[in-house]
């Protein structure tokens, strides 16, 4: 015997019996006996799940952008807190699955994923997340309270509640080739402690609270990712307040992004409306990113973001060689209150408001004109 199949345990997989009792038992079995457990094509009505030491859960990636796939794993009840709890599963290990709520507007806050430790464990977590989809949750798609040690890798977590993935009290993290798309929280959200943690080339897109924020982190790297369409920042780093105590950010390095029409909800306010925003922070790097304005998808909505990069309370932070062509609307740089920073090398320009009207893409057109003025 090489794996364990949940039907084999009882579980029907018709969207409408009850399969938390057959499925909770093939995982408590493949810890046990340290085999994975599959999931066959079905739809699984579920309550919370509990992983244990070791688990393996195991389905065919047959999930889409806008489709759940073939084999998914419901939540049955609004009241629960999430489907699959990894409180007590070290070493644990999902892949393939699709995750899917009852929906963002169902009540309560439960999570797709959920770890929710009352102190830092004795041992690394390591945690990892392959190729899942984790969707439509009135809550966080996941949610990692204290972990230690994680990966999460070629996964979609959008249209949730929250926060597509909220990292609280957490390090040593690698976040890489996600989608974190449609989420009325932030794309990736922090708080609490959270530091080591390395995020690149995923796709953060249209989430309503800013794409990727961070509140009191340290030592990240966020390089080449696209950041499209944020209600707010694309990236904001900031302090973060816990048991009382304000946490500053520091050590992190924003390198190689492209950040695309940002501030789609910010209205008038500059801090929101911007593509970076760094806040009381030091030891901050911002480098080699590109910037640009734009609007919704086929030419609607209003043009966003007012500001490129805002800059206010650092220290000993660079803010260099960033790509700024037709990147705002009002101000590419704004500088208040920085101290042993150095802000240089930023070419770029404000975009053209003549051509709003033009039926190409913002960027297309103000590079035509560029070229055929010069």
């Amino acid at each position: 015997m090489t794996e364990l199949n949940v039907k084999d345990f009882g579980a029907i997989g018709d969207g409408i019996a009850d399969d938390t009792g057959a499925i909770q038992a093939a995982i408590d079995k493949g810890g046990e006996l340290g085999l994975p457990v599959r999931f066959p094509g079905g739809r699984y009505s579920v309550g919370e799940l509990t992983l244990r030491h070791g688990s393996v859960l195991v389905a065919e990636p047959t999930w889409g952008f806008r489709e759940y796939g073939k084999t998914q794993i419901l939540q049955r009840f609004p009241e629960q807190r999430c489907v699959l709890n990894l409180s007590e599963a070290f070493s644990a290990t999902l892949n393939g699955l699709s995750l899917v709520g009852l929906g963002r507007d169902a009540g309560g806050s439960c999570c797709g994923i959920l770890s929710r430790k009352e102190k830092q464990a004795h041992m690394e977590d390591t945690y990892r997340l392959e190729r899942l989809r984790s969707s439509n949750f009135a809550g966080d798609g996941c949610r990692f309270v204290r972990p230690w040690c994680f990966t999460v890798r070629h996964c979609m977590f959008s249209h949730n509640g929250g926060d597509g993935f909220h990292l609280q009290n957490g390090f040593d993290g690698f976040i890489l080739d996600t989608w974190f798309s449609g989420n009325r929280g932030c794309g990736y959200g922090t708080s609490g402690e959270n530091n080591a943690v390395t995020m690149s080339g995923c796709r953060v897109e249209w989430n309503a609270g800013g794409g990727i924020v961070i509140r009191g982190g340290s030592h990240y790297q966020l390089t080449g990712n696209y950041i499209d369409r944020s209600g707010k920042q694309a990236i904001l780093i900031t302090t973060g307040e816990w048991e009382g105590k304000t946490i500053y950010s520091n050590t992190i390095s924003a390198t190689g992004n492209i950040l695309y029409r940002s501030g789609k909800f910010a209205g008038e306010d500059p801090r929101d409306s911007a593509h970076i925003a760094v806040e009381q922070a030091a030891g901050v790097t911002v480098m080699g990113n590109t910037l640009c304005v734009g609007r919704d998808d086929g030419g609607d909505g209003r043009l966003s973001p007012r500001t490129g990069i805002m800059v206010t309370g650092c220290r000993y932070t660079v803010v260099s060689g960033n790509t700024m062509f037709a990147a705002a609307l009002d101000n590419l740089l704004v500088a208040k209150d920085n101290r042993d920073t150095i802000i240089e090398n930023n070419p770029g320009s404000l975009f053209d408001r003549e051509l709003a009207a033009l039926p190409n893409l913002p960027s297309t057109s103000a590079v035509t004109r560029l070229f055929e003025e010069a």
